[in-house]
Order: structure tokens, then C-alpha cells, then sequence
């Protein structure tokens, strides 16, 4: 199964350059995602259905890298 270790989202909503590192967590499938209200949690979700779909209806364009 393909992982994902690192991703950064631009220009997306309010994040203008955000790089999130997942690698050197504890060896678990599950993520959660922490944040206060409109801190860009649905930002980063959305960001990641994107990439997994490439559905741009998901909530419009995204620039990532991964």
C-alpha cells in the first residue's frame, strides 16, 4: 500500500503555503487532524481528496506537491 509522507498545498483557500510531514509519526493508518474552528483542517481534507480523485468539484484547484 502506497504512503503518503510529507505533503505541502498552495494557494488553496487560506493556505498560502502549508507543508505537512507525516513521516516521522508512529507507525498507525490513522491521522487526526487538531485545530481550532476555521484553523484549515477542511482545507487540508480537501486538499487530499483532490489529489486521490483529481475531481476538482471536490472544492476547486489546488496546487500541491507530494
Amino acid at each position: 500500500m502506497a504512503k503518503i509522507h510529507s505533503f505541502r498545498i498552495r494557494n488553496s483557500k487560506g493556505a498560502t503555503d502549508v507543508e505537512i510531514k507525516l513521516d516521522k509519526r508512529v507507525s498507525s493508518p490513522i491521522v487526526t487532524l487538531i485545530g481550532l474552528n476555521e484553523s484549515g483542517k477542511t482545507t487540508i481534507l480537501e486538499a487530499l481528496s483532490y489529489y486521490v480523485s483529481g475531481d476538482i468539484g471536490t472544492s476547486g484547484c489546488y496546487q500541491t506537491e507530494w
